[in-house]
């Protein structure tokens, strides 16, 4: 049986523990160190990710608002031109009228005298698509929620005056039929007159 001698002095092999501690600690750290390195990486990566989101969100949220304002813009700009289109129908619709109007006065025999132009019914939610006639002579059609009549009152001095005025109504191609509604004397301011009724249809 062999008996094995350790024959290092003792101070040798205590630096020889203590440098395999140091090894084992250096060792350690390493990979704490490189265990660490790694983490930091993976949470910069997150945090360039999160804050590329962050900034997309920030993007998309502007596009939002600007969209929403331009929207925003469109509709009141709609809103505006929608506006524009019924007064320029209602203006159209005056000038038809104030056109229609003038002819007439135009058409009225000397010894007649006009007291009222009346439309049938009196009052109407839309404008006629093209039922005001105008001073070209076409005969339009009212549309179902224009005026289907107008209603002509006056004063003539003499019967040969009311039927001249009514030859020249029924002669137009305006409208469809023109009635003599009424037709009887009255005074006007001490005056022998014919006072007369005239409805106009479409």
């Amino acid at each position: 049986m062999s008996t094995r001698a350790n024959l290092l002095p003792e101070a040798f092999a205590r630096r020889r523990r203590e440098r395999r501690r140091r090894r084992a600690w250096v060792t350690a750290c390493g990979l704490i160190l490189a265990a660490q390195c790694v983490a930091s990486f993976l949470v910069e990566r997150r945090a360039r990710d999160v804050r590329r989101w962050r900034d997309q969100a920030v993007k998309l949220q502007t596009s939002l608002r600007q969209e929403k304002a331009e929207r925003d813009a469109l509709r009141a700009k709609a809103q505006t031109v929608v506006r524009h289109v019924e007064l320029a129908e209602r203006l159209r619709e005056k000038h038809c009228w104030s056109r229609w109007l003038g002819s007439l006065s135009l058409m009225v025999p000397p010894h007649v005298v006009l007291t009222a132009v009346e439309t049938e019914p009196p009052r109407f939610d839309a404008a006629p698509s093209g039922g005001a006639p105008g001073p070209s002579g076409a005969k339009d059609r009212p549309a179902e929620t224009g005026p289907r009549a107008i209603r002509i009152r006056g004063s003539a001095a003499q019967h040969e005056d009311l039927m001249a005025l009514y030859k020249t109504m029924n002669g137009l191609t305006w409208f469809h039929s023109v009635q003599l509604e009424e037709a009887r004397r009255q005074k006007v301011a001490e005056h022998d007159t014919i006072g007369f009724a005239l409805a106009c249809n479409w």
